[in-house]
């Protein structure tokens, strides 16, 4: 791993020892040989290793993910499109998986397969990372706050919360004055669902530096989810005072507002949201919820439109559009 990016030669022999000593227990190695193999354009050898990993674990969607780029590289489309589609849903290969999938598409002349393919890709997240036991084995050993707080991030990002926060607990306890150490710990909680220690942690962060935007925004988030709604506005406020562009502050304010009743306000941040993101589908579906209520349909289904239109998965979205073109007298169409 440590030589992939200076010398592929050395590290793919390198990973062929370790899956002679391994085999597919654990299954990184063998996984990690197969991808850079692809990256050399050896695709028979690559091939047999994902083979090797889903004889033993036939559902192992790394491992498809990587035959199904082996086939498309190799032209044998269909069976491509078959491995590929078997991993659409995993967090780690969903987005790739739907990413080579319109390519696919592409090549088999089916422009509206390759179409909802790249709907999907727009509206996925960023996949999850891999656990690789033999990188964490390292990561144990590696002492020091910045690579304890990218471990943590990681686990974060790995939904491991219960071990992000073990970790981060430890990191502030070594480092108390590190704001990043307690912000970090507050996102650790809020992923782990006890908004409580979140906002405890949080309020240390800001106390050590209140000029840091995603602090204000996560402690506006730990208040929200204690109905703490007026304190969380103020929270968001300072937020994008301290980041104007920061779109996911605006529309959260945009729900405190609301819930304290003050739908003007909560329009206002909505439609500030969609400034700093013209595509962000959440704000559309929830500023056209207030102009329903308000009786401003034409304009509602404007923003219903780019929200269905953004996120297709969002049946809300897709209900209420429903519900207000059913409101016109005359034929309407999306």
């Amino acid at each position: 791993i440590a030589v992939i990016s200076t010398d592929l030669d050395v590290a793919i022999t390198k990973l062929r020892r370790a899956v002679e000593l391994c085999d597919c227990t654990p299954d990184a190695a063998r996984l990690q040989l197969g991808e850079l193999l692809i990256d050399q354009g050896q695709w028979d050898e690559a091939k047999e290793q994902f083979l090797r990993i889903l004889r033993v674990q036939s559902g192992n969607a790394r491992a498809l993910l990587g035959l199904g780029r082996v086939m498309y590289e190799q032209g044998q489309l269909s069976d491509a499109v078959a491995h590929l589609t078997r991993c659409t849903a995993d967090p780690h290969t969903r987005k790739a998986a739907s990413t080579l999938l319109a390519q696919v598409y592409g090549r088999l002349a089916n422009p509206s397969a390759a179409e909802q393919a790249l709907r999907q890709v727009a509206e996925l997240p960023k996949d999850a990372e891999w656990v690789d036991p033999f990188q964490e084995k390292v990561h144990e050993l590696q002492v020091g706050q910045q690579t304890a707080l990218v471990r943590a991030d990681k686990l974060i990002n790995q939904g491991r919360y219960s071990d992000a926060v073990r970790l981060l607990q430890q990191t502030v306890q070594d480092y108390p004055n590190s704001a990043s150490g307690w912000m970090m710990l507050g996102r650790a909680w809020i992923g782990g669902k006890d908004p409580g220690a979140a906002e405890r942690s949080l309020r240390k962060a800001i106390e050590m530096d209140p000029a840091v935007a995603d602090a204000q925004f996560y402690l506006g988030v730990a208040l929200f989810l204690q109905k703490q709604h007026a304190a969380a506005a103020t929270c968001f406020r300072q937020a994008v005072e301290l980041k104007p562009d920061f779109a996911q502050a605006h529309l959260d304010l945009g729900h405190c507002l609301r819930e304290q009743g003050d739908d003007t306000g909560a329009m206002a941040a909505f439609r500030t949201a969609i400034q700093q993101k013209p595509d962000y589908a959440a704000a559309h579906f929830n500023l056209a919820a207030l102009l329903l209520k308000r009786g401003q349909r034409e304009e509602a289904l404007v923003h219903l439109r780019h929200a269905v239109r953004l996120n297709p998965a969002d049946r809300g979205a897709r209900w209420l559009l429903d519900q207000a073109l059913k409101q016109t007298t005359g034929p309407a169409g999306m």
